[in-house]
């Protein structure tokens, strides 16, 4: 490998003091670069002046004497001269940029200050151009004003003095061939200013925009085809060029005119497509290279139509929870009569509301897809998004006991333009159900500890091991704290239920009723303040050892008793507990049902296996109403009533 590397370096070596051959197999040897061809050439560093100015070079370094590029600007070969320190040009005196006057133009006086009239075919020989410039540095000038049809000035000199001067800007050569004129104003080779100059006599058009007509009008989302006649003056003759362009969903075209005379007073664009919106502009250039803008007005037609049937109503419509445009939307069945602008909505209520707003161009049966706008009568409370919409509650028609239990309300679909009430549609919203994993708990074993619990690693279950396996809704969390041998010298397990507040915000007021977990009384309670993190407990009030209403963050307020390990049935137990709960954060109040079920599992390693639930009803301005419902309570196994009713199905 060293061989072979070796071998290599050395022939590059031999290659760089060799003569170098492009085209030729037998470059010259008095060259180190020789470049034959008769078909190409050899191209430089092609840069602009500022490009050329911005490459740093040192007189001290002899090697740069010589550089060579081609200046875009001017159109000249420039070289660096070291001896002089500056650049050179290659060719005439306007190839020499650095010998020149420092000098500027202000490009606002033109084309006022340019006050020669052109004719088409004219010779333009003997005018002048009286051009104002500020001279910063005395040297050498030289000035050109050329057009894109055969006119040219020019003039060089020299400036001894500076400051505000005026050059007469001569050697005028050429005639237009035609109207208007397009000039460039140069100096030094390098563009400065354009400006454009009508003539007399030439050719020359001008349209007339604020008298086109469009025929037939247009209509806003309809497709439609026509014209457009715009009156034009014509002078002298000669070719209007085409017009092509799309505007607004709209292509204009127009062929264009050869030899026109002013025999011609008006040009005919052809018009086709659909106007997206109800106004735009089509520009056209004059002759002389103005604009000319005809402002196209569409018409909205209203579409007449009845509804066919009532609507259909798709997705799932849940509380509080945002509606997906892609799913929950409302379609209507339209018989149409006369196509054009169709905007019909439902009433606004419950934090939802429906629109369509947008042309129809068939007769006949039209689908129409109503998708949820942003609704005003939306509560902004905790968790909700500002826009769109969101179903305030399950609760729209009765504020009953089981929540939606079958509800459903009903929304009028109207004409918002006429007013008219087309046909309605029927909509369910049922609560928010979270519902946790199952929670396996400690009754006996590996730790004597009070408040162990051996799969959680912590007293509460939302700071350990098994936080995931409490629902929540982001406003509350249930959550549960082990208490291991409760009060009795059975080897049991008891744990107290609590919610956690995990809303933001500080929950002002609380209310809930709760039955006992193993008797037939029901409880209540009310509170102030439970602040973010912080907890309420036990909600469930039965086996009170320490006679105090629940409180926050309190661990001797109630028990709930998952069952007992090792013991003969019927005493293994399976239990219900229902609460309901009502919390104020800041205005508004919010309505939750909370059930945890506990039932024998020979899978578990301590034979019991216990799940929570959370119910949000939704959210309101007032109080809610029935929070509790006697539907479901404790069960003993072998007791009078074994059944456990399935609260999913008992509630919606």
């Amino acid at each position: 490998m060293k061989k072979i590397l070796f071998l290599f370096l050395l022939q590059i070596g031999a290659i760089c003091l060799a003569q170098v051959g492009v085209g030729t197999p037998n470059p010259n040897s008095k060259s180190i670069l020789d470049v034959m061809s008769t078909t190409k050439g050899v191209l430089m560093p092609r840069m602009s002046q500022v490009q050329r100015d911005s490459i740093v070079l040192d007189k001290s370094d002899v090697n740069v004497d010589g550089l060579l590029v081609y200046n875009t600007d001017t159109g000249c070969y420039n070289y660096w001269n070291n001896a002089q320190g500056k650049w050179k040009g290659l060719g005439p005196a306007e190839c020499e940029p650095l010998i020149f006057a420092d000098f500027t133009i202000d490009c606002n006086q033109f084309p006022a200050a340019d006050t020669n009239t052109y004719s088409a075919g004219s010779s333009v020989a003997g005018n002048t151009i009286n051009v104002s410039v500020n001279v910063y540095e005395a040297g050498p000038y030289y000035i050109t004003i050329t057009s894109n049809n055969g006119v040219s000035y020019s003039a060089t000199g020299t400036f001894t003095t500076t400051g505000l001067q005026t050059v007469t800007v001569a050697n005028a050569t050429g005639a237009p061939s035609s109207l208007p004129i397009n000039f460039a104003v140069k100096i030094n080779g390098i563009t400065l200013c354009r400006y454009t100059k009508d003539g007399t006599g030439g050719f020359s058009y001008n349209y007339n925009c604020s008298a086109a007509k469009v025929s037939p009008a247009m209509v806003q989302g309809i497709y439609g085809s026509g014209t457009v006649r715009v009156p034009i003056t014509i002078t002298g003759t000669g070719n209007i060029p085409p017009i092509y362009q799309t505007i607004n969903g709209v292509t204009y075209s127009f062929a264009g005119l050869t030899g026109a005379t002013s025999a011609v007073q008006e040009i005919v664009i052809a018009y086709s497509g659909t106007p997206g919106t109800s106004s735009s502009t089509l520009p056209i250039n004059n002759s002389n290279g103005t604009v000319c803008n005809i402002e196209i007005s569409t018409n909205r037609v209203n579409a007449t139509y009845t509804c066919t049937r009532s609507a259909t109503v798709f997705g799932d419509y849940v509380a509080l929870t945002k509606l997906d445009p892609s799913k929950n939307y409302i379609e209507a069945e339209l018989n149409v009569t006369t196509p054009g602008y169709v905007n019909i909505s439902t009433e606004d209520k419950n934090g939802m509301v429906f629109t369509f707003n947008d042309n129809v161009t068939n007769t006949g049966v039209v689908k129409v897809k109503l998708l949820p706008g942003n609704s005003t009568t939306k509560l902004l409370g905790v968790g909700i998004d500002a826009t769109g919409s969101t179903p305030n509650t399950s609760e729209e028609v009765s504020k009953g006991a089981k929540g939606d239990n079958d509800q459903v309300g009903e929304y009028s679909i109207r004409n918002e333009i006429t007013k008219e009430n087309l046909c309605t549609a029927t909509i369910g919203v049922t609560p928010l159900w979270v519902a946790g994993k199952p929670l396996e708990m400690q009754s006996s074993g590996d730790n004597a500890s009070s408040f162990y619990w051996l799969k959680n690693g912590a007293k509460f279950a939302t700071d350990g091991k098994m936080k995931d396996r409490m629902p929540t809704d982001g406003r509350i969390v249930v959550d549960f704290v082990n208490l291991r041998n409760f009060g009795l010298s059975l080897t049991a397990t008891f744990w107290g239920a609590y919610i956690k507040n995990v809303s933001g915000a500080n929950i002002d007021q609380y209310k809930f009723k709760a039955n006992g977990t193993a008797d037939a009384n029901v409880y209540d309670y009310a509170g102030l303040n439970l602040a973010n993190g912080a907890r309420l407990g036990s909600m469930d009030p039965y086996l009170k050892s320490f006679n105090d209403d629940p409180t926050p963050n309190s661990l001797g307020s109630g028990a709930h008793g998952a069952g007992f390990e090792g013991l003969i049935p019927p005493f293994n137990f399976e239990e219900s507990t229902n609460t309901g709960l009502n919390i104020r954060i800041g205005n508004y109040w919010y309505k939750y049902r909370l059930m945890w079920i506990s039932v024998p599992e020979s899978s578990q390693h301590l034979g019991v296996q216990t799940t929570t639930h959370l119910v949000l009803y939704g959210i309101y301005e007032n109080e809610p109403i029935d929070i509790y419902d006697e539907g479901i309570h404790y069960w003993p196994t072998g007791g009078a009533s074994a059944e456990i009713k399935n609260p999913k199905s008992y509630w919606p």
